[in-house]
């Protein structure tokens, strides 16, 4: 279990008690604590739309950063200066190294979190607990899929060290905890959308492979900021035309 304890403590900001650090062992569990995460933060979707509608969308947002420790958002500002920057690859991965956050870090966690604000806004209660759900499991069963799929832009260093975690277990459990969030949450269409969201991975993976040799910690966290805003986006789209129910009776049933 102390794969789990790595992960949790990797993952949020939660107690995870003394655990020894093993990032690749953790991998195959990255999954399970975003069901962890899904249930805290969906339900408190659902409390604050229905008794603080005007600040709940702000609210949440801010309660999914804070419980993540800004983790993904860290890697996304890093990978916007390095991947934006209009230098050669090693520069890149100098910047892509460096703790500082230029221009294209702010613009990039700006207008992240205006969109993941503006998709929550348009959800009643039961919508968005569903459409969180989903974006935030999505987000941590993409992983090892990428990871597997693209080399460490590094030899060393985390991201190469977690890679390693990246078994085909790990992806099955990844696959079926995606799947088993769509359902749940927004029936068939949620199905689908975990396709979706497993392209844009693969996607954007692909593209930073190219900027950057492989991939690195930093990416893997971008790579999980953009999954989530595509699918709180694709989820919004499809309950604002009222193609499924919301959380938790999905349109399966």
């Amino acid at each position: 279990m102390s794969g789990l304890r790595t992960a949790v403590g990797f993952l949020t900001i939660l107690p995870a008690g003394r655990a020894d650090w093993q990032p690749a062992c953790a991998v195959i569990w990255f999954p399970v604590v975003g069901v962890g995460l899904a249930v805290i933060v969906g339900a408190s979707a659902a409390g604050l739309i229905e008794w603080l509608p005007s600040l709940a969308a702000t609210l949440v947002v801010a309660l999914w950063v804070a419980i993540t420790g800004a983790l993904h958002l860290d890697g996304l500002a890093d990978t916007a200066d390095a991947a934006f920057a209009p230098v050669p690859r090693e520069r890149r991965l100098e910047i892509l190294s460096d703790v500082h956050h230029g221009t294209f870090a702010v613009v990039a966690i700006v207008l992240l979190l205006a969109i993941k604000i503006a998709a929550l806004a348009s959800l009643d209660a039961g919508d968005a607990a569903a459409a969180v759900g989903l974006a935030i499991v999505g987000g941590r069963a993409v992983l090892p899929l990428v990871m597997r799929v693209f080399p460490a832009a590094r030899a060393g260093g985390m991201g190469a060290a977690t890679r390693d975690g990246a078994t085909t277990p790990a992806i099955v459990v990844g696959v079926a905890l995606a799947a088993f969030a769509g359902l749940v949450t927004l029936g068939w269409s949620g199905l689908a959308i975990v396709g979706g969201l497993a392209l844009a991975a693969v996607i954007a993976g692909w593209w930073l492979s190219l900027r950057f040799g492989g991939l690195n910690g930093d990416n893997y966290g971008a790579i999980v900021e953009v999954v989530e805003v595509t699918a709180l986006v694709a989820a919004t789209a499809i309950v604002s035309n009222g193609h499924t129910p919301g959380f938790p009776w999905g349109g399966w049933l």
